[in-house]
């Protein structure tokens, strides 16, 4: 399990090193403030992952 501390997953978590590692090549990404978390997450991971 990754915890976070702020909306972003990926931001000062080990998330991405995970997706990376694993060789994930396709996310699914749920929540329940998807106006804030969802939104930041989805956002980052297509900013670090996507290329």
């Amino acid at each position: 399990m990754i915890e976070r501390a702020e909306p972003n997953g990926f931001l000062g978590t080990a998330l991405e090193d995970e997706v990376r590692s694993r060789g994930v090549d396709e996310l699914v990404v749920a929540g329940m403030m998807s106006s804030m978390c969802v939104d930041a997450t989805v956002l980052s991971a297509d900013e670090l992952l996507s290329g």
